[in-house]
């Protein structure tokens, strides 16, 4: 009797057990499926999410105006970034200029070392360059949203000639030059 009361609380201890781990994989079970829904639901994408976000970058040339004299060269701002500001140096024409972008890079001037100091800031940049030239540049006026901002250059030269923008800003010049500007094209850019 003794021992089969011993077995008999055996069995009870077994059963109630093996009845706790049965409990215990059937709430492991369940946490692990309500675990998978939350990170499913973090995965998708929250709605409302903003578009992807537009990049300032090159869409156009503009013709160019002025002499065949001298070397091509392009100054460029890298995508991304526009003209905030153009520099270099005049007198009765455009002796050399460069560019500061908004990114803060500065591109050196092409042209000669001739001329007194320019310099034309816009901290919103510029959308539109007047020229007025010959053989070389003569004179640049430099607008934007039709406000001119400033001139560099003398009084001759044929124009003035529009290098207009539109919607988008000043990103580059594209030009000739050796120990003077001869010509002048600028290169837009806008978000897209």
């Amino acid at each position: 009797m003794m021992i089969m009361l011993i077995i008999g609380v055996c069995c009870c201890i077994l059963i109630s057990i093996g009845g706790g781990v049965a409990i215990y994989f059937s709430t492991e079970t369940t946490t692990s499926e309500s675990e998978e829904i939350e990170e499913d639901d973090t995965d998708t994408p929250a709605a409302g999410t903003p578009a992807a976000t537009l990049l300032f970058k090159k869409s156009l040339e503009t013709n160019k105006y002025g002499g065949q004299g001298g070397s091509p060269g392009v100054l460029l701002c890298p995508q991304g970034a526009f003209i905030n500001e153009v520099y270099g140096g005049s007198g009765d024409v455009i002796d050399r200029i460069g560019i500061k972008c908004s990114d803060g890079k500065t591109l050196e001037p092409l042209g000669g070392s001739g001329g007194g100091p320019f310099s034309i800031k816009s901290q919103d940049g510029f959308n539109k360059m007047n020229v007025k030239t010959g053989g070389l540049v003569d004179n640049i006026e430099l607008y934007f949203n039709n406000n001119k901002i400033g001139s560099a250059g003398g009084g001759g030269g044929s124009g003035p000639h529009l290098l207009d923008c539109n919607d988008g800003k000043l990103m580059g010049l594209n030009l000739r030059s050796g120990g003077l500007v001869d010509n002048i094209g600028v290169i837009c850019g806008k978000e897209q």
